[in-house]
């Protein structure tokens, strides 16, 4: 082969690149069962698609239902990577950003390693950013956006909690139902799916079923784990707990520690701290519950029984039995204490350190304090007297090129 023949080749291969079709792929996503925005999402995309001239194929079309944005482990999301690094896709097609991702440096990072390094294309639909067209544009638009996200998604938060502090007092039911109860029909009031508003009711035949599981614990001193064989054995109804189609030792442990049963109502008695390497969320019990009613007429144990139980409990698992009586008294005094971001005397001490140049981290580990503290209560101070809020790492910046000077 000549010369000349290879590079007419090269040349042919390099227009029939040049003016193939530009293979799109479309990512579309949303976190809970209430939301159903993926159809939309995909059809405003395509619309996009079609009017850039973007051939996307019907398998480049990738979903997550019902997954949270800060987890990468999402079978869509992982698809459409496969498809990346395949190079089965010239440009990727989003909606927005946190249908992408949560996390600002998660959204960078797929930038700058799935579509950047690989001379790819990504489109953000509604917010107009094109990494091929904006040129570092995207680079500046997008820490802002992430930014915005983060603060629309603890907003959201704050509007839930309080929607559901509502309905907890209302004693609406909602989430997950609990063995034992069962939802009953409010005359007139629908949800917001249009389905008939419920509130908690008794439910007289899994009832039965609570009370034998706490004679069995309590009177009779059967193991969880013969609980549990027993109540398969007898077909007993399923808790919502039991995940695997039958009674398991943790289903169990889940009726003999739930304070519903003896009127007690928590809301937010856990919290979940999301664990950013591992991509999971883990509950971590709070100090107090966002919410707590007596609803006494839902009692289906009395309070000798509770009590017994939880004493058989922690005897079973030689751990001392818990004070109630001294642990309520260091939560109310605690409850009625100012806070330290609320402390005049550590404020002025705080502020003093600061005001001498002191690093953050450094306030804390002198006075005994943790650093998110000593973030609150200098923020809190200069709103408080106008001035702008400092950036803590700007400043620490700052501050250690004049110690080098």
């Amino acid at each position: 082969m000549t010369t000349n023949t290879t590079l007419m080749l090269l040349v042919v291969g390099m227009a029939a690149r040049i003016n193939r079709p530009k293979r799109g792929a479309i990512y579309a996503r949303h976190s809970t069962g209430f939301q159903k925005s993926v159809p939309d999402q995909v059809r405003e995309c395509l619309a996009w698609a079609q009017a850039n001239g973007i051939t996307v194929a019907e398998d480049m079309i990738f979903r997550d239902e019902g997954i949270s944005g800060r987890s990468d482990k999402r079978p869509g999301l992982e698809a459409l990577i496969t498809a990346l690094e395949q190079n089965q896709v010239d440009v990727v097609i989003v909606l927005q950003t946190n249908r992408l991702y949560r996390k600002l440096y998660a959204i960078l990072r797929f930038v700058a390693e799935q579509i950047v390094d690989c001379k790819k294309r990504l489109v953000f639909v509604s917010q107009a950013i094109d990494t091929d067209e904006d040129g570092e544009r995207w680079e500046y638009l997008l820490p802002v956006l992430g930014l915005i996200d983060s603060l629309r998604s603890k907003m959201s938060k704050a509007n839930i909690q309080s929607a559901h502090k509502g309905l907890h007092k209302s004693r609406r039911q909602w989430g997950t139902r609990t063995f034992g109860y069962r939802g009953r029909p409010v005359e007139g009031v629908m949800t917001n799916r249009g389905r008939p508003a419920q509130t908690w009711a008794i439910d007289e035949t899994e009832s039965q079923w609570v009370r034998r599981i706490y004679d069995w614990f309590v009177r009779h001193e059967l193991s969880v784990e013969e609980i549990a064989r027993r109540l398969n054995r007898e077909l007993a109804p399923l808790s919502p707990k039991c995940v695997t189609g039958q009674w398991t030792r943790q289903a169990v442990m889940g009726v003999l520690k739930n304070p519903r049963y003896v009127g007690r109502w928590p809301y937010g008695a856990e919290e979940t701290i999301w664990q950013n390497r591992a991509s999971y969320g883990r509950q971590v019990a709070r100090e107090m519950p966002l919410d707590l009613q007596v609803f006494d007429d839902l009692r289906l144990i009395d309070d000798a029984t509770w009590a017994a139980a939880l004493q058989h409990w922690y005897a079973a698992h030689d751990q001392p039995m818990p004070d109630g009586r001294v642990r309520r008294s260091q939560l109310t005094q605690k409850r009625l204490m100012p806070t330290k971001a609320e402390d005049p005397q550590v404020i002025e001490k705080v502020m003093r350190l600061f005001e001498g140049g002191v690093l953050y981290g450094e306030i804390a580990a002198k006075l005994g304090l943790g650093r998110n503290t000593i973030t609150k209560i200098i923020r809190a101070w200069h709103e408080a007297q106008g001035r702008a809020v400092p950036d803590g790492r700007g400043r620490r910046k700052q501050l250690t090129r004049l110690s080098r000077t």
